[in-house]
């Protein structure tokens, strides 16, 4: 030790200065302790890794996932069905209403057929010296609605078979859905 001469400390060349933190922030007045809790910065969550496609995850079961796949494809082939009888029930529909319009045409047809009888048996003709077929004609005249298109009443018969035999078959084919 040394008395008057240079300790060892002295010899020793300088540290280099630690390097400085920047100093904290200024506290902003009226905030001390309990005044309410201190923001901090968003934590950046790390993103899952995406597995590339086609490789089954690797937390599931191989059977689970076949089940998985096999219960997929049963639901597809379910919601395939469900979108055909709906078409077909869309069908129908549009048959059932064209049938609906058909017999409310042939109904209008009657009423028009009906219409002309009552005004024919109001006002009878007088029947005395005509020929047979001038009064046959008269008949279907008579029979005959004022209509340009109307059907003569044997053509009115054959349409009405005609449209009873649509509404069979459609009823046959709603009692095949149902």
């Amino acid at each position: 030790m040394k008395l008057f001469g240079k300790s060892e400390k002295e010899n020793k060349p300088p540290k280099p200065p630690k390097p400085s933190r920047a100093p904290p922030p200024p506290k902003p007045p009226g905030r001390g302790m309990g005044a309410g809790p201190v923001k901090l910065p968003p934590l950046k969550m790390p993103q899952p890794e995406r597995l590339p496609q086609g490789s089954p995850p690797l937390f599931i079961k191989v059977d689970k996932y076949r089940d998985v796949l096999k219960n997929i494809r049963n639901l597809r082939s379910y919601i395939l069905n469900l979108r055909d009888a709906l078409d077909v029930l869309e069908d129908i529909q549009k048959e059932l209403a064209n049938g609906v319009h058909v017999a409310q045409k042939t109904v209008d047809e009657l009423n028009m057929i009906l219409s002309s009888l009552d005004s024919f048996f109001l006002k009878p003709h007088a029947v005395e010296h005509e020929d047979i077929e001038e009064m046959e004609e008269r008949e279907e005249e008579a029979y005959r609605p004022h209509h340009p298109e109307a059907p003569a009443p044997r053509e009115m018969e054959g349409y009405v078979k005609d449209v009873y035999g649509e509404l069979e078959k459609l009823r046959n084919q709603l009692k095949s859905i149902g």
